[in-house]
């Protein structure tokens, strides 16, 4: 699996880090996985420096409009996407801004961890 759990400094978040190609059949796995009911409500951070994206903008809106009808079943935590570069970036920018509009509002993206974290931090204070 090119998306995998790594260890994280800060309790009750979870960092996945992404390697190699992603596509829509990878992303969508990986949310299925990591949205389990144990760990719904957790805040995510998604490093995707290091991978490509391999999906189209109708790949996308389809993705952030699934995952926006599964939190009106059920609550989802906030989630920070960090990628450097401009493809990368403007792919998890896109899926940012179809979350929003399908009602969706807790995605964030980023060009580095320091700056996810600080935002994450400001929607969901440590403990």
């Amino acid at each position: 699996m090119p998306v995998v759990a790594v260890d994280y400094p800060i309790a009750d978040r979870l960092l996945l880090k992404a390697t190699g190609t992603i596509d829509l059949s990878e992303m969508t796995k990986v949310i299925a996985f990591f949205r389990s009911s144990g760990t719904r409500l957790t805040p995510i951070l998604i490093d995707v420096t290091d991978a490509t994206v391999s999906v189209s903008a109708a790949e996308v809106a389809s993705l952030a409009g699934t995952v926006a009808s599964e939190m009106k079943n059920a609550p989802l935590g906030p989630v920070a996407l960090i990628a450097t570069s401009d493809e990368v970036f403007g792919m998890a920018r896109m899926y940012q801004s179809y979350s929003t509009a399908s009602g969706r509002p807790q995605v964030g993206v980023f060009r580095d961890l320091s700056a996810a974290e600080l935002w994450l931090s400001s929607l969901v204070p440590d403990k």
